[in-house]
């Protein structure tokens, strides 16, 4: 298990978006390109379609909380990229969505699923 940085650099974006792999949501879509790298690193974005700065910045917190306090191996870059209806969605919903994106990319440390579905049974 390790913690995620961050990703930065457009290019390190750019790489993810065209040679990874992505899993739609609803509200959310989950780019994964194995890395290698340890730690893993993650990237959010949100567009300006999102709403204004307020409306941005509180979805880029919610997801932060979200990826921050998620485990996941060391070895992949991710990028969560926030669709339209996540504006409206509160901290469970989003925290769900990307919970689904991560277990199906495989990209969830061992223990880490389980956890999870325990959560969401609650």
């Amino acid at each position: 298990m390790a913690l995620l940085a961050r990703l930065k650099r457009p290019e390190d974006f750019r790489r993810v978006y065209t040679y990874g792999t992505s899993y739609v949501h609803r509200l959310m879509v989950l780019y994964v390109l194995p890395s290698g790298k340890d730690p893993s690193r993650i990237g959010l974005v949100v567009s300006k379609k999102i709403g204004k700065a307020v409306v941005r910045n509180k979805v880029k917190r919610r997801l932060r909380e979200i990826t921050d306090s998620t485990r996941v191996p060391g070895g992949f870059d991710l990028v969560v990229v926030a669709r339209g209806r996540a504006r409206e969605a509160n901290f469970w919903t989003l925290h769900g969505a990307f919970s689904s994106l991560a277990r199906r990319a495989g990209v969830l440390a061992e223990g880490e699923s389980a956890a999870i579905l325990a959560e969401e049974d609650k």
